[in-house]
């Protein structure tokens, strides 16, 4: 009878722990399952999806500038110290590249490219694009100027294309009069007409340092009171964006076109603003040594949508561009 009994034991024990293996079984294969379906999923929503940040006048504040001719108090060659203590930060976003939007150094001069060659080019882990500006090219030999920023950024205006958008760089650095040569008019015309006609392009991007479009809509026209003195020459002196300019409403018709900028005044660190009539989304901002200073994040999905942010560079928070659209400078400004 005791046998009996401890046999029963036996194969009650082993039936049970056949019951228990069973089931832990079936419920790692549930969790297998369930983590090779969310693996699936992430997998599938980064898919054809892409980042790249965006950021002008990273030399900093305007009021460290002095004129050319006074070298006595010309001490400062390097770039803004919020984008120096951000490279690290900015390596661990993952983005693909990162745009400078013209004034990249405060002189164009070999040491104030050298310095930040030493401090950002060099340690920032993403390609570098990079619109020209005004103090890009503002010493006593321009034509010099140029060739250390072609030496350390690159050509003065070019294009590329990735996935299903098109990037666009300007030179709007020559004069106060942002006027652009007859060359590079032409350039402008044959990459809208590429984007226009490529039916892989859903999204075009063009970059200018100076806000040439606010003489192209009475909208925006206030913006020449928010950027800095010089503006008055986009508007009352010449700009002859205006040659080109129907060419890229025309291609807004079926494109969706952001125009990014870098050179706005110290008031607010950007501006964000969709205009409805003309299917353009505006963009501008400028670093000033701030606590304040920001940088746009441009997020671009496997669908072709795109979504803007505001990155600080003081603690790395988020927020939302609509916060700086045209509602908040206008009123600041009293209209």
């Amino acid at each position: 009878m005791k046998k009996y009994i401890l046999n029963l034991v036996v194969v009650l024990g082993i039936f049970l722990l056949g019951a228990v293996c069973s089931y832990l079984y079936s419920a790692n294969d549930n969790v297998e399952e369930d983590l090779g379906a969310n693996i699936k999923s992430v997998h599938k929503s980064v898919e054809g999806s892409y980042s790249f940040l965006a950021v002008g006048h990273i030399y900093g504040a305007p009021r460290f500038w002095a004129p050319l001719v006074d070298r006595s108090i010309r001490k400062n060659v390097f770039p803004a110290s919020s984008i120096v203590s951000f490279v690290d930060d900015i390596n661990k976003m993952g983005a693909e590249f990162m745009v400078f939007i013209g004034d990249s150094v405060m002189y164009g001069e070999e040491d104030n490219y050298f310095a930040l060659k030493n401090t950002v080019l060099d340690e920032l882990e993403l390609p570098i694009f990079a619109s020209i500006g005004n103090h890009d090219v503002l010493a006593s030999d321009p034509e010099n100027a140029r060739s250390f920023h072609e030496k350390y950024l690159g050509e003065f205006y070019s294009s590329f294309k990735k996935d299903s958008e098109y990037f666009i760089f300007l030179d709007t650095g020559d004069s106060l009069l942002t006027s652009m040569s007859e060359d590079q008019l032409e350039f402008i015309r044959s990459e809208i007409s590429e984007a226009k006609r490529n039916p892989e392009v859903k999204n075009v991007f063009i970059f200018t340092h100076k806000l040439v479009w606010v003489s192209e809509s009475e909208e925006l026209e206030k913006m020449i009171y928010w950027s800095t003195s010089d503006y008055k020459n986009i508007i009352l002196k010449g700009n002859n964006i205006s040659e080109v300019f129907p060419d890229i409403l025309s291609l807004a018709q079926n494109k969706k076109v952001f125009w990014g900028s870098g050179d706005i005044k110290e008031l607010y660190p950007a501006f964000y603003h969709y205009d409805k009539e003309s299917n353009i989304t505006y963009f501008a901002n400028s670093l000033n040594d701030s606590r304040d200073d920001l940088m746009f994040k441009v997020n671009i999905d496997k669908h072709s949508e795109v979504e803007f942010e505001l990155i600080s560079l003081f603690d790395g928070s988020k927020k939302d561009p609509l916060q700086y659209g045209e509602d908040l400078w206008t009123s600041k400004r009293g209209y």
